[in-house]
């Protein structure tokens, strides 16, 4: 009986804990939460009633409990032992074990435990009888399994008791290092009225977040702390919005001699520098690699050559992106170009070659010179946000000849209005370069999401049919095809997937295949490696950001391994690790300083990394449970919710990565969790599948079979399904060896709800 009910109109449901209408009571109890829970609570009953001693048995471990705990990885390799003693209380009874089952969970895991009883002996005494559980496997990770002792008494009736047993393989000194230092506490919400007085506790604050005091508050002073967010970005896009806009073969001789074969970024050269004024903005395509920021300065550069009148205003979504213009942009004078900086950027983020193009003001500060000094450069290079300075400072409409917005892909339609519309006219020629298949704008908030924010202006652009890249080539865009960053197995996945097989790898192969070979690599002639790893997902203190430490020290072994590796010599600057939570990126961090090795990789998000070149590129996933996944994908975290995210991580392409060797890391929760459940997400089954096709699949098998075709969606059902399978398998067995004197797990689980319940309406 799970319900009971009350004068009125309502029904308790303990399962659910919440009042139901009767009038809608069975419509209720057939819902999919309904019974769902109905299962776990049965399930729950069935399993702690196979756990209890029965029929004058007792299992007990002789030291401690079952919980290997942390395990090093040489031991388990090797074998590792714990005893687990079984006694009759009763001298006079007869009971042998028939059978010892051990399961891992969940089932489709690898079981790395073994058990046997001592010497074979099958039967019990009061003195005890030992059954060895032994520990082997060579992978790091957390490890859950169930051990099913089947007995059987004098007058051949079986009975089950169940015992769960723990592991960690890893080093316990890099564990206890890293481990969470306090437990997470969800942060609550302070109740607040007008008027009232809220203390406010500030301890060290991390993520570049700006601190409340230089030195921190000290013990009884008191202050009024206002909250204020900065609207300047907002007005300027408002500013932006609002305004109204004024009313054959060329020869080409490139500054970089590299792009003297490449077609299609003379082809796109030549259309910009002959499209027409007043035409729509032209559009340079650049998939992963294929040099669209390469394609860009040349066109700047060539534009400035031919005509001494230009002007020109560059711009990109991140400071990142705009330094790369800049710094490529270099062999001007800091007469012809200027960099702008905002007020707030600190000066120690600015790279040291570009402080010489920049301006400031008498206290150190990022500034502007005079307007008339300003109109004498010839480029001037900002982010989108920034960029509507100069018509803010007094440039007038029509200043620029051109506008070129770098990375346009990532950027809102806002942003990139902020760089353009106040300061254009008819005649100013408009260049959009980016991917719309990469990653785009980021957006924290659901409602702008929902309302169309997170589509940038060159995607919407290129959705009209004036931009098909078929019919259109050469007059509104061209499409680089010519990839010389990556190797071939590191493009052929994105390749297929996202850009119709278009692109060519022609990278050197000096540079593309200088991994080739590495002793590390499952496949010796395939530089991917994924990595699935039986992990946990955890978090600390009040912070809502996860990290997962078992994929940290395998990502770690990894590193270690590359640098000592004298054949493939690897420096700091050439490796980045990329995940999407700022925790993991700490604790990644604290791993490589407590190793003492690459304590100068670059560990950061998919964002983060834009305009990085690296030879090598770690992916951590972090999390991977169905649960974390769902949330993900609600709120756009992590790889699974955004294909965009997968795209610009197996490719890179979002920075134009030169990408030899990719690594990739999945975990999964160690007490439940399926270690691959990012297999839910086609796209990611799709990726899984060509990696493990192609041998480059390391740790926990592969539990589905990767030559199956992937259909759109699904997955997630089918996980549910193996869970239900697994625990009504679990129910039967248990239900098999229940004896007339024990109580049913339908009464232990009607007398936990009875327990927990508040059974009476109070009017």
């Amino acid at each position: 009986m799970t319900a009971a009910g009350f004068p009125g109109s309502t029904v308790f449901c303990a399962m659910c804990k919440q009042q139901v209408p009767k009038s809608t009571w069975a419509a209720h109890s057939s819902t999919y939460d309904h019974r769902r829970r109905e299962v776990v609570a049965a399930y729950k009953a069935t399993f702690e009633e196979a756990e209890r001693d029965k029929q004058g048995v007792e299992v007990r471990p002789v030291v401690g409990g079952l919980d290997f705990e942390i395990v090093e990885l040489a031991g388990a390799q090797h074998g590792v032992h714990k005893t687990l003693v079984i006694r009759s209380t009763s001298a006079l009874s007869r009971l042998t074990i028939v059978d010892i089952n051990v399961s891992a969970k969940p089932s489709n895991m690898p079981c790395p435990f073994r058990a046997a009883t001592q010497g074979g002996t099958r039967a019990i005494y009061n003195q005890g009888t030992n059954i060895v559980v032994t520990l082997r496997h060579d992978q790091r990770g957390r490890y859950a399994g169930r051990i099913e002792i089947v007995f059987e008494n004098e007058s051949h009736r079986r009975f089950v008791i169940i015992r769960e047993v723990r592991a960690t393989i890893g080093e316990a000194v890099e564990h206890d290092a890293l481990k969470a230092t306090t437990p997470y506490v969800k942060p609550q919400r302070v109740p607040w009225r007008r008027g009232q007085e809220i203390k406010l506790k500030f301890s060290r604050l991390n993520d570049c977040k700006p601190t409340v005091l230089k030195d921190g508050p000290t013990a009884g002073q008191r202050f009024n702390v206002h909250f204020k967010m900065n609207r300047i970005p907002l007005r300027r896009q408002h500013q932006a919005l609002a305004a109204t806009p004024n009313a054959a073969s060329l020869p080409i001789v490139p500054f970089n001699p590299c792009i003297a074969g490449n077609a299609e970024q003379l082809q796109a050269i030549r259309s910009i520098l002959q499209v027409r004024k007043g035409a729509a903005p032209f559009i340079i395509f650049g998939p992963p690699g294929t040099g669209k920021t390469v394609t860009l300065v040349e066109t700047i550069r060539q534009i400035l050559a031919r005509d001494k009148e230009a002007r020109i205003l560059a711009c990109a979504p991140s400071n990142s992106a705009a330094d790369i213009l800049a710094r490529r942009l270099n062999s001007l004078s800091n007469t012809e170009l200027f960099r702008f900086y905002a007020v707030s950027r600190r000066r120690e983020l600015v790279p040291d070659d570009l402080l010489g193009y920049t301006y400031m003001d008498g206290q150190g500060h990022f500034s502007v010179p005079q307007v008339a000094d300003l109109a004498t450069f010839r480029v001037i290079i900002s982010t989108c946000g920034s960029a509507s300075f100069a018509y803010g400072v007094g440039l007038p409409p029509g200043h620029f000849t051109h506008i070129f917005i770098d990375e346009a892909g990532q950027a809102t339609e806002a942003e990139t209005m902020t760089a353009m519309k106040t300061i254009t006219t008819p005649s100013t020629q408009l260049v959009l370069c980016g991917d719309p298949k990469q990653l785009g704008p980021i957006i924290t908030s659901s409602v702008a999401r929902e309302l169309g924010m997170g589509v940038s202006f060159l995607e919407r652009l290129m959705e009209r049919d004036v931009y098909n890249e078929r019919l259109w080539r050469g007059r509104t865009l061209v499409k680089l095809v010519q990839n010389f960053r990556s190797h071939r197995a590191v493009l052929t996945f994105s390749n297929e997937q996202f850009y119709n097989s278009d692109l060519q790898a022609c990278g050197p192969a000096r540079v593309i295949d200088s991994f080739i070979g590495w002793n590390e690599l499952p496949n010796r002639k395939f530089p991917i490696i994924f990595h699935a790893v039986s992990g946990k997902d955890e978090r600390q203190a009040s912070s809502p950001s996860y990290f997962n430490l078992d994929e940290v020290l395998v990502g770690r072994d990894y590193i270690r391994k590359l640098k000592s590796d004298r054949r493939f010599t690897t420096s700091d600057e050439e490796i980045g690790d990329i995940t999407p939570y700022n925790a993991q990126a700490r604790k990644f961090r604290e791993a490589l300083k407590f190793a003492n090795i690459g304590t100068s990789i670059k560990v950061a998000s998919v964002e983060e990394f834009q305009g990085d070149e690296r030879k090598v590129i770690m992916l951590s996933t972090v999390r991977s449970s169905k649960e974390l996944l769902t949330f993900d994908a609600k709120y756009t975290l992590g790889f699974v919710a955004n294909p965009r995210r997968l795209n610009g991580k197996n490719s890179l392409e979002h920075s134009g990565h030169d990408v030899d060797t990719l690594f990739a890391m999945n975990s999964g929760h160690h007490s439940g969790e399926g270690p691959l459940d990012l297999s839910i997400d086609p796209l990611w089954r799709r990726f899984l599948n060509y990696v493990a096709l192609n041998n480059g699949w390391r740790g926990i098998p592969i539990s589905w079979d990767p030559h199956a075709p992937v259909h759109d969606g699904g997955y997630e059902n089918e996980l549910r399904e193996q869970g239900v399978e697994d625990i009504t398998d679990f129910m039967q067995r248990m239900q098999n060896y229940l004896g007339d004197d024990d109580q049913s797990a339908h009464d232990i689980m009607e007398g936990q709800i009875n327990a927990d319940g508040v059974w009476r309406e109070r009017e």
